[in-house]
């Protein structure tokens, strides 16, 4: 019976950890067997060239407008926690939702790459916002979108 139950409760807390919210850079998915590939597989365009294949096909322009308020709500996120870009830095992201707008995976490339510590401090951020950050719009499916972002260079150094 111990070991039904050590069972049980080892079998929930590896669901427990392998779902979830996850923030990391593309090469980091793809090593930890999130690639953009395989989670392609299990979500359906957000948007489109092809409406056919688009969730969002009959509204298309207000997904837009909520996936470029999620992005300008991110920037803002980052600038209210004292986050500091050190120059003018380009953002790939590939993002996750489940059906009621909620980040499964947020995926991202920076270039140029941030150092080792500044790296830490941005994935960590961006951990806690999409935890608690929720698309307006909802799905009949689980969807994804990518798009670019920049980020400008701070006036303020860290700790300020």
């Amino acid at each position: 019976m111990r070991k039904i139950i050590s069972l049980i409760l080892m079998l929930m807390f590896f669901y427990l950890v392998g779902y979830g919210q996850e923030a990391m850079t593309i090469k980091e998915g793809r090593e930890k067997g999130y690639s953009v590939s395989a989670l392609d597989k299990k979500y359906v365009d957000a948007v489109n060239v092809n409406p056919d294949s688009a969730l969002f096909n009959d509204n298309s322009g207000e997904f837009i407008q909520s996936w470029q308020t999620m992005l300008q709500d991110l920037g803002s996120y980052l600038q209210d926690h004292d986050f500091v870009w050190k120059k003018q830095t380009r953002c790939f992201n590939k993002v996750y939702f489940d059906k009621d707008g909620n980040i499964d995976y947020f995926l991202y490339n920076l270039n140029p790459q941030l150092d080792e510590t500044q790296a830490e401090k941005f994935r960590m951020l961006l951990q806690d916002f999409i935890e608690n950050y929720q698309l307006p719009v909802q799905g009949e499916k689980k969807f994804t979108q990518c798009g670019p972002s920049m980020y400008m260079p701070t006036n303020k150094k860290s700790g300020d």
